[in-house]
């Protein structure tokens, strides 16, 4: 895999999350929901890719994980099958920092919610007018 390709970033970033043991947090003040691992390098940078979502890439150009802003505010009210799952429970449950969990229903919801991301992005920038090439210019670190 290509790594600094958008699309291939895109399509991968469910088995790039599993790979790396990424998590899911939520700041409820930020209302913004974090896919990640724990601690991401201190090297990080955080790369807007649409409105609402930005990834942290390292200094050799890897993904460390994304952030969503607007969280519960405007992206679950975009992603109707994503606020039916247990995701949104767990949110109301979680304390910030602490990861939320999932219980069985873990692969399903990080599936559903994979998707829901790729599409979100995808989304805005067609709507921008992008071209692949204005999207793998992001990605440059």
């Amino acid at each position: 895999m290509e790594k600094n390709t958008f699309l291939n970033l895109i399509a991968n970033l469910s088995s790039t999350a599993k790979k790396g043991g990424w998590e899911l947090f939520y700041d409820k003040v930020a209302d913004s929901m974090y896919w990640s691992k724990k601690k991401v390098s201190s090297d990080s940078r955080l790369k807007k890719l649409s409105r609402e979502i930005s990834l942290y890439f390292n200094r050799t150009g890897n993904v460390e994980g994304l952030m969503i802003q607007c969280f519960r505010n405007n992206f679950l009210t975009q992603n109707e099958n994503l606020a039916k799952t247990s995701i949104v429970k767990s949110m109301n449950k979680v304390e910030n920092g602490e990861p939320i969990s999932l219980g069985s229903k873990k692969n399903e919801v990080e599936a559903l919610f994979s998707e829901s991301i790729k599409n979100d992005i995808l989304k805005d920038a067609i709507e921008a007018h992008y071209t692949i090439k204005d999207l793998d210019r992001v990605l440059k670190v």
